[in-house]
Order: C-alpha cells, then structure tokens, then sequence
C-alpha cells in the first residue's frame, strides 16, 4: 500500500486490494522502537508531551499483573524498549516492565503506541464536526491555510468516535488536537453508495480500545471490521401558528407547544422575518411569551368580566391566506354558547363555536366583541372542532367543544413579564366584524423550524431459498456490498445488490455494471 498526503496534512492510504492488511499494520498491528539518537530523543519528548495532554482528561484503564493477583488502574502513556509508562492518579508518569503485565495488557500497550507513533508522525489536526451520529461524529479536516485565511474545513471525512465525541455538537471546531487512529468504517450517505472512511479518537487508550473491540468482535471476518455508520435522515419539519401581540416592546404570546424542541423561531410581518426568543412559558396553561425586535401594538383584550357558562360567542379565526407566507386578510367568524368553565376564575373554557381545521389560533368574543379568551393550534386539532355537518359519525357534545384560555387567567401569566404591562379592555363593538378586525390587528405570523429525525429503512435484497444463510449484518445494517453465486461483486447502488448475501469490497470481482 502505498500513502499520499490528504487533506490538511493528514496521509491516508490509497485504496487497494490490500488496504485492509495495511491499514490493520497502520492502526495497531506492528510496532517499533525509536533509534536512540537525538533525533529520536526528542521525538519521544514530543510525543511525551502530546499524550500526557491527549490523556489528560481521560478515564483511567484497569492493568492487570502477569500472574493476575494485582491490578493497577491507569492511563497509558508510552512505550519504549520494553519500558511502559502509565499515567497515575496524581498526573505523574509512572514506568512499569511491559513483562510484568498480562498478555492482554502487553498487546494492548503495543497497539497503543503503534497508534500513539503514526499520530504524532501526522501531527497536531482541526477538525470540523459535521453531524452528529449514533456512535461519534463525521467530521471534516481543516485545509491548511493559505495567507492568513480562515481555516476551510473541507478535508478528508472521517468518523470520530469516544468520549469527547459523544459530548460534541453539530458544528464544533476542535484545533491543534492529534487524532489517534481508531479503525475504518463504512460510512452510508443518504445518496449515493456507502464508502470506507477512517475512524479516529482523541485519546491514544480510547482509539486502541475501540479498535481492538473491533477486530476481536469480527471473528476475522473482514465485513465486519468496519462498522456501519448512517448518515442521519434528518427532516425539518416547519410549524406555524399566530402570536399575539401584548406590549409595545415587540412581545407576543404564542402557543406553548410551539416553544418545544424548537430550532428556530420566527415571527413574521409585512414580508419580514423577525427572529424571536423564548421569554416565558407555562405548559399547563398552553401559551409562551417570546419578544423579538418588531414592535406592535398590543391587541385590545382585557376584559371586565369572565365567560359565563351559556353565554353567546363569537370565534374569530385566523388562518393562512393563499400563499400559506402570510396571515388572511380577513379572520373568519362563527357563533356558538360557552359550554363548560373550567374553574370559578374561568382560567380556561369549552364553547361549540364552529373553528375550521386549519385554523391556526383566534379569539372567543362575546356578543359586544369583548375578548373573553384567545386559543391556538393545539386548542383547534385537539378536538373535531370543524363544521358540525363533517363531524366524525358518533362525535357528539362534548366531542366537539374547542378549548380556549381566559384572558384573566392569560393576563395573571404576563405578570411581571417585562415590557408587557396590564391588557387593555377592548371597546364595545356589536358589529362582531368590525371587533374581528380590529384584534386581529395585534396578530402576527409566528413559524417555528426543528429538526427531525426519521429511521433509515434499506431494502432488503431478493428472496432467496431456504439453504441460503441468513444475512450478516453490521450494527442492524446490511454491508455496502454483495456476491453473488457466480463470485462477482455489486455495491447497494446495483440492481442485483442483495442484502442477504454481503461481502467485503475486495471479495470476488466486479460487476460491469456499477464497478463493484
């Protein structure tokens, strides 16, 4: 095999037949001793220096004696002329015989500072995590900078795994860091067919444990060696509902099922996109208070006195116009009877007033276009809340009551909101068409983003005869390649790829058709 200089520095192997043999040398399988010269001298004090940082904060390995009695729980550090050195406790390095440790512990020392070598040879890297997979991380390797540039992070992929991995976000830089080798693995990209790529950690103990993990779990089998990682199928998912405008200083009260999990939120107007932030909320009562710099007038709906059970509504629905980017010109109106009061404060009520589906919130107005409460889109899908002529057969009474927040109740949460001050009564308005447009003045489209995340399901290959084994799998996933009965190669992207029959990418021969 023969090597190139990658992206950022860092070589990698060219992919042959015998890649997996060298690679295996390459990542824990040989190792060698430094020539005791100068030069070797302070190459060791170097590499001294990196791994004693690279262990610092990892945990500690338990070491077992070389008749079993003893154990001694350390970090690996180096290993030098049959000399090896294990971080204690205190931080200090401590130098033990390598025969004086189990087989086990001696081959793991080894494979430890054969990978500890071709780190440092590599040197110092940054990196750029690009997802956040089950397992690690993809990440991509800083290019080296030209003139002073911001660093591009546009190298060579890679999977990092262990635990500084596991805690890592989508986006983190992590810079001047070696990267101890940790392995290969086939890496599943939502398009296109899956490919090799290599695994590294930050730790020399984490990448030597997982390697070794493994290839001693593989049972020599070479497919196995390199584990599957999926690219995530991530869906973002947009969620849209009205905000309510309730101080000057750009506050506006929202649907509280809106605020969870959320990415980014939004409140739109007159064309413009306002980015907004969560203020306060109260899941309980269903609504959020979020501000953002786009000051509106509050809408008018204080009122004198609660809902009463039996008394005569109005729902003035808002909803999204044709374009579904902006909020309808005008707010569609039905009348019904409050039907149930929660408490005797009327914090929340039940009417019968018609809401259409798509709606996404409103307000419940009495007869003088008084705001008795206000509701959103959790209140109008919780329920059959559309006409009464396309109620679901057996939905009846209560069945098809909407739910709606009291303004008292509503105004008690904004207390000592900052900026939101004390809701305005609205005017006596019996022209409830007039009282609609007037509060649907201080009503602003808000939309909220996030992301997620769907199973992948690959196919499974073609139906085969009972005397044909089962399929091997990697991590629940099928290899990226099959072989057929006749010894030719197809990768997933082939249509005689099938997933029962999986081989290694350098088993049989190619297929004309998708190269294998």
């Amino acid at each position: 095999m023969t090597w190139r200089k990658g992206a950022g520095g860092l070589p990698h192997p060219q992919i042959t037949p015998s890649w997996r043999t060298d690679f295996r040398a390459i990542c824990g399988l040989t190792f060698s001793v430094w020539f005791p010269t100068l030069a070797g001298m302070r190459r060791w004090i170097a590499m001294l220096a990196w791994l004693l940082l690279a262990g610092a904060s990892s945990s500690a390995r338990e070491w077992r004696s070389a008749d079993g009695a003893r154990t001694l729980e350390a970090r690996f550090v180096a290993l030098k002329g049959g000399q090896l050195s294990l971080g204690s406790a205190d931080g200090r390095p401590r130098v033990f015989p390598l025969a004086a440790f189990s087989a086990a512990d001696q081959k793991f020392a080894a494979n430890a500072q054969a990978i500890a070598d071709a780190a440092v040879k590599w040197g110092p890297q940054s990196l750029e995590i690009s997802q956040v997979v089950e397992g690690g991380c993809i990440c991509r390797l800083a290019l080296p900078p030209a003139n002073g540039a911001p660093a591009l992070f546009s190298g060579e992929m890679f999977f990092l795994t262990g635990g500084e991995a596991a805690k890592a976000d989508q986006g983190a830089q992590i810079k001047g860091r070696l990267l101890f080798g940790a392995g290969g693995r086939m890496y599943h990209p939502l398009k296109g067919g899956p490919s090799l790529i290599r695994a590294f950690a930050l730790d020399a103990e984490e990448a030597t444990q997982v390697w070794m993990d493994t290839v001693g779990t593989s049972n020599g089998d070479v497919s196995k060696q390199s584990p599957s990682v999926m690219e995530p199928a991530i869906e973002i998912v947009t969620t849209r509902g009205i905000g309510i405008a309730v101080g000057k200083s750009g506050l506006f009260v929202i649907d509280a099922s809106m605020t969870k999990d959320a990415g980014l939120l939004v409140v739109h107007r007159d064309g413009e996109d306002h980015p907004a932030k969560v203020v306060k909320a109260d899941e309980k009562l269903g609504v959020a208070v979020v501000s953002c710099v786009l000051p509106v007038e509050p809408a008018r709906i204080g009122s004198k006195k609660p809902a009463g059970l039996g008394q005569s509504v109005y729902a003035v629905c808002a909803a999204l116009n044709n374009t579904k980017r902006a909020l309808a010109g005008s707010p569609t109106v039905s009348r019904g009877v409050v039907s149930r009061i929660t408490d005797a404060q009327a914090s929340a009520f039940e009417h019968d007033a018609t809401v259409a589906a798509d709606s996404l919130g409103g307000f419940i107005v009495g007869l003088k276009g008084e705001a008795l409460g206000v509701f959103f889109t959790s209140q109008t899908t919780s329920r059959a809340l559309t006409s009464k002529k396309s109620k679901p057969a057996g939905a009846a009474g209560a069945d098809a009551f909407g739910k709606s927040i009291g303004t008292a109740a509503l105004a008690a949460f904004l207390d000592g909101v900052p900026g939101a001050g004390a809701l305005r009564t609205s005017p006596t308005e019996t022209d409830i068409g007039v009282a609609a447009k007037e509060l649907m003045k201080g009503v602003v489209l808000v939309s909220v983003t996030r992301d997620v995340a769907k199973p992948r399901v690959i196919a499974a290959g073609r139906t085969k005869s009972k005397a044909t084994p089962a399929a091997a799998t990697t991590g629940g996933t099928a290899a990226g390649w099959s072989l057929s009965k006749s010894g030719t190669r197809h990768n997933s992207t082939c249509r005689f790829y099938d997933a029962s029959a999986p081989c290694a990418a350098t088993d049989g021969k190619p297929c004309k058709a998708c190269g294998g």
